[in-house]
């Protein structure tokens, strides 16, 4: 489900619950088959623009290193209130 930024205050819930993965057979898809780091460089060239292959190798090196969440904040505090989720 394709969700445009809001300009109200008004907070939004998450499109689908952390237990929905199915919910959308394209994206559970990339994120089974082809990985989180895919699905990561899509968001954030998505969010800013600034292009797929540098979020999604920088995710895929922290992943490997246990440390993925070093790059996957900054993005999500960007979205919410982008989108005005919760």
């Amino acid at each position: 489900q394709n969700m445009s930024p809001t300009s109200s205050n008004e907070k939004k819930e998450w499109s689908s619950g952390c237990c929905s993965c199915c919910e959308d057979c394209g994206t559970c898809l990339i994120v089974t088959c082809l990985g989180t780091c895919i699905t990561y460089g899509q968001n954030v060239n998505a969010l800013k623009g600034t292009g797929f292959c540098g979020p999604c190798c920088a995710i895929f090196v922290l992943s490997i290193c246990g440390c993925p969440c070093f790059v996957a904040g900054p993005p999500r505090r960007e979205i919410r209130p982008k989108y005005g989720l919760a």
